[in-house]
């Protein structure tokens, strides 16, 4: 039998972050905001070498790992309720599945191929999202982020959620921390963030304790929201 000894550091490191293993060789990765996916391809034992039998195996692996992605894709629950594959936008995650990111290509003696691919959940977020009206330019002094201090409540991590404070609302890109102090060190947090406490959780909004103009700034820099939940414990959504 041949195994993938360098898939260890991948697949079975301790987990950085808030993460999801799922069946099937998936990762779903809420810190660094990316499905993170494994396909395989055997060897061809007509091939004349190895080298000759990896051609094809990476081809396999890749289909195989494509379409683990867009499985995957399908199947994230909505903060605002259903699932990603309820929106009808198949087309789009297959398209953007075949742009994933490579994370490493591993090549066995024997000509087997096994590919790791990464596709972004924003990516996703955007492709059930579209058709947002644009927003006018952010003012100069706009934060750089929203870190969502919701330890208290932890939301469940789902796609799609949007920061609500009075009448503004942003919706954007999401990654989860389990301690603020990570979430404020986040190279995405920039170096205006504003750090928030969220009031409540309820139909995909995350009531948050922040001035309107605040928030109306950040939706229209669209700036990243890092929202910070205890681990072991979930609100409902």
């Amino acid at each position: 039998m041949v195994t993938f000894l360098a898939l260890i550091p991948i697949l079975f490191s301790p987990p950085q972050g808030i993460t999801e293993a799922r069946p099937g060789r998936v990762v779903i990765n809420w810190t660094t905001g990316e499905i993170v996916v494994v396909g395989a391809g055997p060897p061809d034992l007509r091939a004349p070498s190895a080298a000759v039998s990896r051609v094809g195996a990476e081809r396999a692996a890749r289909r195989e790992a494509t379409r683990r992605l867009v499985e995957a894709a399908r199947s994230l629950k909505l903060a605002a309720g259903g699932t990603v594959g309820d929106k009808g936008v198949d087309q789009a995650l297959v398209a953007l599945a075949t742009k994933a990111r490579d994370v490493d290509i591993l090549h066995a003696s024997d000509g087997a191929v096994e590919v790791t691919l990464a596709l972004s959940l924003e990516s996703v977020r955007a492709a059930v999202m579209k058709g947002l009206p644009a927003s006018a330019p952010p003012p100069v002094d706009a934060p750089t982020s929203i870190v969502v201090d919701a330890r208290h409540l932890s939301p469940a991590t789902l796609l799609g959620y949007s920061v609500v404070s009075g009448s503004a609302r942003h919706v954007g890109p999401v990654y989860w921390h389990r301690e603020l102090k990570a979430a404020r060190a986040d190279s995405r947090a920039g170096t205006r963030p504003i750090t928030a406490r969220a009031l409540s959780v309820e139909g995909g909004e995350l009531r948050v304790e922040a001035g309107e103009q605040a928030i109306e700034s950040a939706a229209r820099a669209g700036v990243a929201i890092l929202i910070v939940r205890s681990p072991g414990r979930e609100t409902k959504r």
